[in-house]
């Protein structure tokens, strides 16, 4: 059987690598690049898991106000598309009551909502936001090599989840994670 499997995964490898290398013999590179850009576009859909599929349900219609596109009651799952149901993106919630393994992801937020209103809309809802900035405070965060400003919070299953807004300017990974003020200043310089 393992063999038999070896086999197959080195016929997969073959195949993949003929077809790399007709695409790459017979495009230029702006072709190739144009390809592959095709290709990923971004991801779509992530799961995390939840202790109760109605309450975990309720939380992220409620409070984050995603909406339902799909509940499967025998499979105890529900798929859930971002606010205003454009189907670009959505999150699919498995209840599991055994080995509840939690999961970290990030909603592409608004710079604007993250400064001026993030942090008040998790506290109106008794979610406690955090940062990484060590300094006691739930200020937004910048993780300067990619930029981006963040701010974390959990879920009811404690799913560890994100606002983040990518910034303008140029990544500056040596700068480590900053406060937004902190950051502001760094690209003044």
């Amino acid at each position: 059987m393992l063999r038999d499997q070896e086999k197959f995964a080195k016929t997969i490898d073959t195949v993949f690598d003929s077809v790399v290398g007709w695409i790459r013999c017979h495009m230029d590179f702006t072709q190739y690049r144009n390809l592959i850009q095709k290709m990923i576009k971004g991801i779509y859909e992530t799961h995390v898991q939840v202790s109760n599929l109605e309450e975990a349900i309720l939380f992220y219609t409620t409070v984050l106000k995603l909406e339902v596109a799909y509940l499967d009651e025998g499979r105890r799952i529900a798929f859930l598309f971002m606010p205003g149901n454009d189907k670009t993106s959505m999150l699919g919630l498995w209840e599991e009551t055994v080995n509840l393994q939690r999961r970290h992801f990030a909603f592409h937020c608004d710079r604007d909502f993250i400064l001026d209103h993030a942090v008040g809309f998790l506290q109106e809802h008794n979610l406690q936001p955090y940062n990484f900035l060590k300094d006691g405070t739930t200020a937004p965060m910048v993780f300067c090599w990619m930029p981006a400003l963040a701010i974390y919070f959990n879920d009811p299953d404690g799913n560890q989840l994100e606002f983040l807004a990518m910034l303008d300017g140029e990544s500056q990974p040596h700068l480590g994670v900053l406060s937004y003020a902190d950051w502001v200043k760094q690209q003044m310089k």
